[in-house]
């Protein structure tokens, strides 16, 4: 009986490992893989992040209309560049700072868990998913 029962333990781990095996086709090769395809995404998204990051510097302190046109035009032309879920979080973004009509208006949005939950989303794609494989 001890047997039957290691027999069976070792056919579904045998079982799982094989469910878990790539049938090959979704594994880049040397054939199938454009190395400078990945090399300009990962520069792209690498410029894209550095961008993004110093962006919002001169609202630290509120700033002025000119400072808020030039964080919305960076982000327009950002969104052009993302898929759709990022660009919701970036409108979201665009739309809060457009909206704010005081540097404190702009400190409260920049404060405020719509601002701190898009901008996770944009960062995190960013510095995490852009560059990847495929993507």
């Amino acid at each position: 009986m001890k047997r039957l029962s290691y027999f069976v333990a070792a056919a579904a781990l045998a079982g799982g490992l094989a469910v878990g095996c790539s049938k090959g086709t979704d594994i880049p090769t040397a054939a199938n893989v454009d190395a400078n395809k990945i090399t300009n995404d990962a520069t792209k998204c690498a410029e894209m992040a550095t961008s993004y990051a110093t962006l919002f510097t001169p609202l630290a302190t509120g700033g002025s209309d000119a400072d808020k046109e030039k964080v919305a035009t960076a982000i327009n032309d950002m969104k052009g560049k993302v898929p759709a879920k990022v660009q919701t979080d970036l409108e979201a973004i665009a739309t809060g700072i457009k909206n704010a009509k005081s540097p404190t208006d702009v400190a409260t949005f920049m404060a405020s868990q719509e601002y701190t939950k898009a901008n996770t989303n944009v960062t995190t794609y960013l510095t995490a998913e852009c560059s990847k494989v495929g993507s």
